[in-house]
């Protein structure tokens, strides 16, 4: 997610998505990270 690696905090990103729960808007840190190990993976 780009807003996060502009390092906007995740809760400002929980509003903008309307979610009610923290935990919803953390599934997307999760897809960010996979996808910068796995690019540093195939470095």
């Amino acid at each position: 997610m780009r807003l996060l690696e502009k390092d906007v905090q995740l809760v400002d990103i929980q509003a903008l998505l309307g979610h009610e729960s923290i935990a919803t808007t953390q599934i997307y840190t999760h897809a960010g990270q996979e996808r910068l190990s796995k690019l540093v993976a195939d470095i």
